[in-house]
């Protein structure tokens, strides 16, 4: 009887362990995801944007309504 409740234990606690383990991947997999995303959309939609910003009412508006963009528009806006 003895045996079976820590047999019973063991196996619960590997469980959980494999499970905490996953959960962690995929939430690590998840943020990575999200940075490239971010990356990828910066890189497409922000030149764009910056082409359509050519007065700097324009170009308050483009900042207001892309906030992933402030830096690239700042930075390339000469």
């Amino acid at each position: 009887m003895v045996s079976k409740i820590k047999e019973v234990v063991f196996s619960s606690g590997m469980l959980f362990i494999v499970c905490a383990i996953g959960l962690l991947y995929v939430a690590i997999t998840n943020d990575e995801r999200q940075l490239k995303q971010a990356r990828e959309r910066q890189e497409i939609v922000c030149p764009s944007f910056l082409s359509i910003a050519r007065s700097a009412r324009d170009t308050l508006i483009v900042m207001r309504n892309e906030p992933l963009c402030n830096s690239y528009v700042l930075d390339n806006l000469q």
